[in-house]
């Protein structure tokens, strides 16, 4: 990367994904002289990427968090199984949920099971962490992000939306999001982002529990999947990142479009729909956001090929 910087000589650098993200604020010394990095520096980065850090955080901030257990040993584990609630969630405390770095257990011997499954993968790195995983209160309800733009711990954007389509269906990345208005959702994401001077991008995710209450979840220290729709809804997040790195710092913007709808269809409605119980009916609510004025996609039609290959991956990948 430091190579490829000195040949191309950009004025700016925006690491996308958590991979580029986490490595690029830890080695941040080695690009600020050849370019802006507008990212946390790495003390302040794992604070939000790190599950554990957050939790604390957050509990000393007064936001209401799932009741969470932070086990150093297996023993710690079997002490946690006897008192906890059930069902309950095992998560690494570094990384992605999806996939291998979550599980749900609904009784005292799942739960040691499944806990051992998460620590016994190898792989321990700056970006994902097996090792001494979280055991947390299983939150059932709507998944609802803010995200925000903040300028060296003051913010200068934030938009909500809620995520009505998920994959996988029990809890994942939106595929069918909605902007919405939610102020409450805000100050406590602004709270928290504030408490640890956050610096760029960031998308504070919230669950609904029983009561209607929202639980912190977690951060995610990078772009979100559905930046599409904040940019579509008024917000320009990338282009003000962008303004912020250039001209040190912007004029606040909080203002976007209510309820506009995303869908992202290639690959994960399309997973969604073949998998769902009553294929019909998904497959008729899908046409009817189709032709919704209110609704945008991830398509991009002056951009058609990587459409075409999302297409045909699609249907390689679908099982």
């Amino acid at each position: 990367m430091v190579k490829i910087l000195q040949k191309t000589k950009p004025a700016v650098l925006f690491p996308v994904g958590v991979d580029a993200t986490v490595p690029i604020s830890f080695n941040k010394s080695k690009f600020l002289p050849l370019t802006s990095v507008p990212i946390a520096d790495y003390d302040v980065l794992e604070k939000a990427h790190d599950k554990s850090m957050t939790m604390k955080i957050a509990e000393e901030c007064g936001i209401p968090v799932p009741k969470t257990y932070f086990p150093e040993s297996l023993e710690e584990v079997e002490v946690i199984s006897e008192k906890i609630q059930y069902p309950a969630v095992i998560k690494r405390r570094k990384g992605s949920g999806v996939g291998k770095g979550v599980r749900i257990a609904r009784s005292r011997t799942e739960l040691l099971t499944r806990y051992r499954e998460i620590e016994g993968y190898s792989g321990d790195s700056l970006i994902e962490e097996q090792t001494k995983p979280l055991i947390q209160e299983y939150i059932p309800g709507e998944i609802r992000d803010i995200c925000v733009l903040f300028n060296q711990g003051n913010p200068r954007a934030a938009l909500a939306q809620r995520r009505i389509w998920t994959w996988p269906p029990n809890g994942g990345p939106g595929i069918l999001n909605e902007t919405i208005q939610d102020q409450k959702l805000q100050q406590l994401a602004i709270k928290l982002l504030k408490k640890i001077r956050w610096h760029g991008l960031a998308q504070v995710e919230f669950k609904l529990d029983e009561n209607g209450q929202p639980k912190l979840m977690e951060i995610n220290p990078k772009f979100w999947g559905t930046l599409e729709l904040s940019i579509k809804a008024g917000i320009d997040f990338p282009s003000l990142l962008y303004d912020m790195a250039m001209n040190g710092d912007i004029e606040p913007i909080y203002a976007y479009q209510n309820q506009l709808t995303i869908l992202w269809l290639f690959p994960y409605n399309m997973h969604y729909l073949i998998h769902a119980p009553d294929r019909l009916r998904h497959l008729r609510e899908l046409l009817q956001l189709l032709f919704r004025r209110n609704t945008v996609t991830d398509i991009s039609l002056l951009d058609i090929k990587p459409e075409f290959l999302k297409v045909i991956s699609t249907f390689i990948g679908i099982k």
